[in-house]
C-alpha cells in the first residue's frame, strides 16, 4: 500500500524538483538562511545524522529493540530542527553585524552530539569505543574543554 502510493506521488515529485522556478527558491532560501561558506560543515552534520541513524537501526536489530516509525518519523524532524538551529545562529549574526561564531558553535555542538551518539550505537553493535575520545567530546559539548 505504501510502495503504491509512493509510485503514484513520484511522477509529482519528479516534476517539482525539476521545475526551474522551485530550484530558484530552495537555493534563495538556503542563501538567506545559511552561511554560504559553511556548505562542508552542514553536509558533515548531515552526514553524521545519516550515520547516527543507520547505525542506530543496526543497534536496535542487533539488541532485537523494535524499530518504531516514530523513532525514524523522529529523525526527520531532527535534522529539520539542526538546521534551524544553524540558521538562528546565522541570522542572529546578520542581524547584529558582526561575527560572534554562533552557527560555528552550534554547527561544532551538533556535530559532537551525533559523534557521541555514534559511538554509543557502535558500543550497542558490540564494537570497543574510545570511553577518552568520547569523554574530550563530551566535554567540548558541555563547554568544559580544558577544564
Amino acid at each position: 500500500m505504501a510502495i503504491e502510493r509512493l509510485a503514484e506521488a513520484h511522477p509529482i515529485m519528479q516534476k517539482i524538483f525539476s521545475n526551474v522556478i522551485f530550484k530558484v527558491w530552495i537555493a534563495a532560501a538556503f542563501a538567506i538562511l545559511f552561511d554560504p561558506s559553511k556548505g562542508t560543515e552542514m553536509t558533515a552534520v548531515f552526514i553524521l545524522i545519516t550515520i547516527d541513524f543507520l547505525t542506530g537501526v543496526g543497534a536496535a536489530k542487533y539488541t532485537k529493540e523494535q524499530i518504531k516509525s516514530a523513532k525514524i518519523f523522529r529523525s526527520g524532524v531532527k535534522l529539520l530542527t539542526y538546521f534551524a538551529m544553524i540558521s538562528a545562529g546565522y541570522l542572529l549574526e546578520q542581524s547584529i553585524g558582526f561575527n560572534v561564531g554562533a552557527d560555528e558553535i552550534m554547527i561544532a555542538f551538533l556535530a559532537a552530539t551525533e559523534f557521541i551518539s555514534i559511538m554509543e550505537n557502535m558500543g550497542k553493535l558490540g564494537f570497543k569505543t574510545p570511553k577518552r575520545l568520547l569523554n574530550v567530546v563530551e566535554d567540548i559539548q558541555k563547554g568544559r574543554l580544558g577544564k
